[in-house]
């Protein structure tokens, strides 16, 4: 009896037309990539954040900066992203050009890949033979049209400043992240120059009909000393200092009419008590007092001869003692710090064409000589430090001088005159001063105060630049070579630090927040509409390059074997991430440090830096918004990473502002 002969059974993974299934995928075989992949995003941008500041150091940037900050600078952003486009589009363009040649695109990519990894090796084999660069810190306050301002305790320029407006004046404490305002004076006007010895500072201005002293003290205290008076009222108010007599502080104020002048002194005891004294030297000429802010000193000027001011008790009345020093032509200003004095004055027939020269004369016990040569702004921009110099040396004293003009930083010394320059990010410098010789220098600018120290040491030498070509060369020959997928995460890592570091310290919150929105929508559209992301990865793919990351689910997968990830039989046995979904959004992870002011904010657990803490909800964002992307990524289709990652990394940043500053700023 005939039986029913069975169908052969057809092997496994196999479908009825004899072609080969992809393999069955258990979702438990994504941890360990989907693992990795986070670490790999974690250390990424932490790595960003950490390298960042030391990049701004040395001056690094994307070049893109000057647009992002402009005027229009949200069309900047749409061109940005409109380059993206072209570059993607001509890569793969010239994927078929060179496929034509039997030529490979993986050597016009790890020609990016080695400038990438150079550029951003190069600061950190600096920083192992060098040290790291200094790297400024700043403190920002929020008051409207600061013109001038001076440390609160010249004996320790980090406690605090007084900051000066047309019409008042604030006394600032430093905190660790910014500055508080502890007091101010407004509704003033004509405020003079404000100067100190013996733990005050007194500063005078008009309220109503009456010239009014204050006087501040080293812990931000400020005293109103009521009007300052003269019995002559013909007299006219040239400016205020204070006086040391005998240790005791007084006011002294300066009056002037066309024919005569006189000091007066008024004691800062409760009742205010006013002194005229009979100045005894009466060269003819004008009176000018001290400008610019000083400490430690007192002086003034007729035009043609300058006069040191002291003050001794003397049978029950103050008298001024002191001595007059001439050949001081054409003086534009005087300022007093600590146990010397800077002269602003004109040398004439400096050139031999009978032109002069503006320069800072130097008067001290040490020294008396030229500090600067070239321009000189008013004495709020320039501080010279003088001390005598170790025993057995050629030259007796050092000095260092620091001069702003504009956005130029100019430090001079007894050597060279002229001064070497940096450049600063800002030009709206209002005041400078320092610590020591070799210590910090303090700028203070129309937004904050910042401070650091000018690093004259010789970098980036001939050997670093070697390290650093060998390294990139040989991360890149081991990629052409042997492309382990471990070679080409550790890539990712140093090029997507490196470039979110440097875009990061370049572009503002609000720029790269638009930049995160276009380019979400851009890659919604290239990996659904057009797919040619999809095409771009496999073309990177075939490079064996670090721009495409890779996680195994194995660590005995074999990348240097993947050759197709369109191939529908191609065993899933790792998960891919493009680098470009890393550096988007922690560009704006940055760009939160960075831009955000800290004023106003909470410091989170007591301690995190009000930028920095909004920015780690960024980074919790962006790992959500990662998170939800990894859910659909395991289910075997391929995703667009950057609009879930960039929406959750937006999304974190709004909650951590609000949270930390109580409200939503995007600048």
């Amino acid at each position: 009896m005939p039986t029913e002969k069975k169908a052969a059974k057809e092997p496994e993974g196999t479908t009825e037309g004899g072609e080969r299934e992809r393999p069955e995928f258990r979702p438990a075989q994504a941890i360990p990539p989907i693992t990795l992949m986070g670490i790999f995003i974690v250390i990424t941008v932490c790595l960003a954040l950490i390298v960042g500041p030391l990049y701004n150091s040395y001056g690094l940037s994307s070049g893109f900066e000057e647009f992002a900050q402009s005027e229009h600078w949200y069309l900047y952003a749409f061109g940005f992203v409109a380059l993206m486009v072209v570059v993607a589009v001509g890569i793969l363009v010239l994927r078929k050009l060179l496929k034509k040649r039997k030529l490979k695109l993986k050597y016009l990519f790890a020609l990016v890949v080695f400038t990438s990894t150079f550029v951003v090796v190069q600061p950190f084999i600096d920083v192992a033979f060098n040290g790291a660069p200094p790297v400024w810190k700043e403190f920002p306050y929020d008051i409207e049209g600061v013109e001038k301002a001076v440390p609160l305790d010249p004996a320790d320029m980090g406690h605090g400043s007084i900051v000066m407006t047309n019409t008042s004046f604030h006394v600032l404490e430093r905190r660790p992240y910014d500055h508080r305002e502890i007091g101010s004076v407004d509704g003033i006007a004509q405020i003079t120059d404000p100067h100190y010895d013996l733990g005050f500072w007194v500063i005078s201005a008009i309220r109503g009909s009456d010239r009014i002293a204050w006087t501040i003290d080293r812990n931000g205290s400020i005293q109103d000393r009521g009007p300052i008076l003269h019995p002559d009222t013909t007299l006219n108010f040239l400016g205020v200092n204070i006086a040391n007599v005998n240790g005791t502080p007084y006011i002294v104020s300066l009056w002037r009419s066309e024919n005569d002048w006189s000091i007066a002194m008024n004691s800062l005891s409760s009742d205010f008590k006013f002194q005229e004294i009979a100045h005894p030297i009466r060269t003819e000429g004008p009176l000018f007092p001290v400008t610019g802010w000083s400490f430690g000193g007192n002086y003034y000027h007729n035009g043609t001869h300058l006069f040191d001011m002291r003050f001794i008790q003397r049978e029950g009345r103050v008298v001024t003692t002191g001595c007059s020093i001439s050949d001081l032509s054409s003086i534009e200003w005087v300022k007093a710090e600590g146990d010397h004095a800077l002269v602003c004055h004109e040398i004439f027939n400096l050139t031999g064409d009978g032109t002069g020269q503006k320069r800072i004369h130097v008067l001290s016990d040490i020294r008396t000589g030229s500090a600067f040569a070239g321009h000189v702004g008013s004495g709020y921009l320039c501080s010279c430090i003088i001390i005598p110099n170790e025993e057995g040396s050629d030259v007796g004293f050092r000095m260092r001088t620091v001069v702003i003009s504009g956005s130029r930083l100019i430090i001079a010394d007894q050597k060279d005159l002229i001064g070497d320059e940096y450049h600063l990010s800002s030009s709206d410098i209002v005041a400078t001063y320092q610590e020591s010789i070799d210590g910090n220098i303090w700028l203070v600018s129309s937004e904050g105060a910042s401070y650091g120290l000018i690093s004259t040491r010789d970098r980036g030498q001939v050997h670093i630049q070697i390290i650093s070509f060998l390294i990139a060369g040989g991360l890149v020959a081991a990629l052409l070579i042997k492309p382990k997928w471990w070679l080409v995460d550790i890539g990712g890592l140093l090029m997507g630090a490196g470039v979110i570091a440097i875009m990061g310290i370049s572009f503002p919150i609000l720029f790269t927040l638009l930049l995160l929105v276009l380019l979400a929508v851009y890659d919604f559209i290239s990996v659904y509409k057009t797919k040619h992301m999809i095409a771009l990865a496999d073309s990177v793919v075939e490079a064996k390059m670090p721009i495409l990351l890779v996680f195994p689910m194995k660590w005995s997968y074999r990348y240097e074997d993947e050759k197709n990830l369109m191939d529908p039989k191609r065993k899933r046995e790792s998960l891919f991430m493009g680098l470009g979904d890393v550096i988007i959004p922690g560009i704006m992870i940055l760009s939160i440090a960075s831009f955000l002011s800290p004023i106003g904010g909470l410091r989170l657990f007591g301690f995190i830096y009000p930028p920095v803490a909004v920015a780690i909800f960024a980074l919790l964002g962006m790992l959500a918004g990662w998170g939800a992307l990894m859910f659909f990524v395991i289910k075997g289709k391929a995703h667009a990473g950057l609009p879930p990652i960039n929406s959750g990394t937006i999304l974190g940043f709004i909650i951590g502002h609000l949270i930390v500053y109580g409200t939503i700023v995007f600048w």
